[in-house]
């Protein structure tokens, strides 16, 4: 039998179109009070919207508290039982619509120095310059532009991941820095244990300490013969380089100041070695133009290296 085949004035029907106008219209049905324990759940629907955003753990407990089966129910036959399931995939919908429309949360943002953000487990992040770093709509995961160093507590109840365009890194209590503004995504992982896996491939490794991963255009690629210190140095306020390419550096220092540097592929290629103070861009580039034996011209944003006689 369905709603056509019912009376007009079948009980059931009346709640269930009562019901259906109300969440149309968002204003109170009028119920007799025995069916008011019905409302409950399209009453969680309605705090759901006005509340600020909970994370979906919150509101899937909500739902469960609102439409969990009662005796009352059952005794009530199988006309009262299909008005309940409606209330329940209509709660679900708005569920599905709030967690869908949740947007990400801004967390730390910082263009001159560097950042330290204290979760709530205890969890610290640094943010290098010219970093963002957001709550993502998931509980527990953080998603990042530019670069940060994490130092995360033990996790037993819940994960703690951070995620990037092309890699997501899930971990249990460690220290690690990741990095996107380098081809791809890189992960330094300083001690503990991380999983690594690539957004678009899907596939995952699992990271020792000392170990460097790179994650581009679904690869993974790790190596362990990396200059730990290095990788760590802006924690300290200084770029630290040995036998790198020039381009590299110029591309690090760009992402710290915010600034195009520019340099042609043949110096690009040469292979430099020192150690650059991060204190102020122009001086960081005088340091540089000295070991490339010339100098960076300015123009706006953008530093042009050129070299005498070229």
């Amino acid at each position: 039998m369905n709603a056509d085949q019912l009376p007009d004035r079948d009980r059931d029907l009346q709640l269930a179109r009562a019901l259906d106008e109300a969440a149309r219209s968002g204003q109170q049905p009028r119920v007799d009070a025995e069916d008011a324990s019905l409302l409950d759940a399209l009453a969680a629907v309605r705090r759901l919207r006005a509340s600020e955003a909970p994370d979906s753990d919150t509101l899937w407990s909500a739902i469960a508290s609102q439409t969990r089966p009662s005796a009352r129910i059952y005794q009530l036959g199988w006309r009262t039982a299909a008005v309940a399931a409606t209330v329940i995939a209509l709660v679900a919908f708005a569920v599905f619509q709030f967690v869908a429309a949740t947007p990400e949360t801004l967390l730390a943002a910082d263009q001159g120095v560097v950042a330290t953000y204290l979760a709530e487990d205890g969890s610290t992040v640094k943010l290098r310059p010219n970093s963002v770093l957001k709550r993502s709509r998931k509980s527990g995961h953080y998603v990042l532009t530019g670069e940060a160093h994490f130092s995360v507590t033990p996790q037993t109840q819940s994960s703690f991941a951070v995620e990037t365009a092309d890699a997501i890194v899930t971990v249990l209590g460690t220290q690690f820095v990741v990095a996107d503004w380098t081809p791809g995504s890189t992960v330094y992982l300083e001690e503990g244990s991380v999983e690594l896996r690539s957004v678009s491939a899907g596939t995952a490794r699992i990271l020792a300490p000392g170990e460097l991963a790179v994650v581009e255009e679904g690869d993974i690629t790790v190596s362990s013969s990396v200059a730990g210190d290095e990788l760590l140095d802006w924690l300290q306020g200084a770029v630290t380089f040995e036998s790198r390419r020039a381009a590299d550096v110029a591309r690090e220092l760009s992402f710290h100041f915010d600034l195009d540097v520019l340099l042609t592929e043949s110096v690009g290629n040469e292979p430099v070695s020192g150690r650059i103070l991060l204190e102020e861009a122009d001086a960081a580039l005088s340091d540089l133009a000295f070991i490339l034996g010339g100098e960076f011209v300015a123009d706006g944003r953008t530093r042009t290296f050129v070299r005498a006689g070229e």
